[in-house]
């Protein structure tokens, strides 16, 4: 189990994604992922690339900071941006973090 306190926002945010994705499929006509039973043929894995992974990444990386830069968060997490801003809009969302400036945002954390 996840003991350091963010499991709970990691997981908010991989719930988040799952219900977005599933009503994208539904409204293209596909069963949803979160329906289908996963293939394991060793090779790209859906979950290498979940926000709540992400999340756990940028959370280990960044809870200590007092300021978050968007841009560089994304170039060192290897991510695109926009990945960067959905994990930002959760924290902002339970008052971890808030806008500073065009992409940056002040850390407050959990406390």
């Amino acid at each position: 189990g996840n003991t350091d306190g963010w499991g709970g926002m990691a997981m908010l945010a991989e719930c988040a994604q799952t219900v977005e994705l599933d009503a994208m499929q539904l409204e293209q006509g596909e069963p949803p992922a979160s329906t289908r039973v996963p293939m394991d043929d060793g090779n790209y894995s859906r979950k290498d690339k979940s926000l709540g992974l992400l999340c756990d990444k940028f959370l280990q990386e960044y809870s200590k900071a007092d300021e978050v830069c968007l841009d560089a968060a994304a170039k060192r997490l290897g991510v695109e941006r926009r990945r960067i801003y959905d994990i930002v809009n959760v924290l902002e969302s339970v008052e971890v973090v808030s806008r500073k400036a065009k992409n940056r945002y002040v850390w407050y954390g959990t406390s």
